[in-house]
């Protein structure tokens, strides 16, 4: 979600934002001035070399940013998240590189002892490594019933995993391709919809959006599990574009955080979220 639209007409306080040197300071002052949370995200390009990820071009990348130590004391800056999609085999032919990841969050640490590091995979997928010396929190996101364990057993499941690890843990929805869709995967008296999401292929590869009903019953578990530490989706729907995607396609994508009955949701969500003790994302 774009700083700027934090804390407006929708119910989010919160957004993970890709870090561009140039306009850093510039993002992080806006979401400090819409009393909004951040989660920062290094440059995915940035963190690469010919080989996959790279330590060293990480490194290269946060010498190029200001000084966040401001905007992490005041809790403006909730993270740094230092990796994604850790299965993929861009970062080199044989991932998880769980000991690089583990180095990258080393040098936001280095640069900023008191930031949070991320790495955005479950706990369950990290578990492969002995010890985390520096990073400090897994990002799991949920991928729906047809892809995933029922939300209270994936919660369950990602926790015991991340307690194990000592890891704090992000618990929340890919809201445009997580939905159960009109299959037979949707939980008992919570119904899918037939809105695809953002594959091209959506339909054959049953992606589609979450339903109303399941943005609310999936997020009222989610905010129920005391261990989870923040709620961010993926992702925001205006903002999404892809090339070569029908039109109609592209529409249903980028309407669904403005559908009144997903508005209606997230607004119960919020309401469930300010009634809940916060948690730390840091559990070590």
């Amino acid at each position: 979600m774009p700083a700027d639209s934090l804390n407006g007409s929708l119910s989010y306080n919160g957004t993970a934002i890709t870090a561009v040197s140039t306009r850093l300071l510039s993002d992080l002052n806006t979401v400090r001035a819409r009393n909004g949370r951040v989660i920062l995200s290094i440059q995915r390009s940035k963190t690469k070399d010919a080989n996959g990820l790279s330590v060293a071009a990480a490194r290269a990348e946060l010498a190029s940013w200001p000084d966040i130590s401001g905007f992490i004391a005041d809790g403006t800056v909730i993270g740094v998240y230092v990796s994604d999609d850790i299965l993929s085999t861009e970062w080199g032919p044989n991932p998880p590189y769980l000991s690089r990841i583990d180095s990258v969050a080393r040098e936001v640490k280095l640069r900023w002892p008191n930031a949070i590091t991320m790495v955005r995979a479950k706990p369950t997928e990290l578990a492969g490594r002995s010890q985390w010396q520096w990073l400090e929190t897994a990002w799991a996101q949920y991928r729906g019933p047809y892809r995933d364990p029922p939300p209270k057993q994936f919660a369950d499941r990602e926790v015991a995993s991340a307690k194990a690890q000592k890891l704090g843990l992000v618990i929340w929805l890919n809201a445009l391709d997580g939905g159960c869709g009109p299959t037979t995967a949707c939980l008992p008296g919570v119904p899918g919809t037939s809105v695809l999401g953002t594959f091209a292929n959506a339909a054959s590869v049953r992606r589609y959006q979450l339903s109303a009903a399941e943005v609310l019953n999936y997020g009222t578990v989610f905010l129920a599990e005391p261990y989870n530490c923040a709620a961010i989706a993926w992702q925001y729907s205006p903002v999404y574009n892809r090339a070569g995607l029908p039109a109609d396609q592209l529409a249903g994508i980028q309407a669904f955080d403005t559908r009144s009955d997903v508005r209606a949701a997230m607004a119960q969500l919020k309401a469930l979220a300010q009634q809940r003790p916060n948690t730390s994302c840091r559990q070590r």
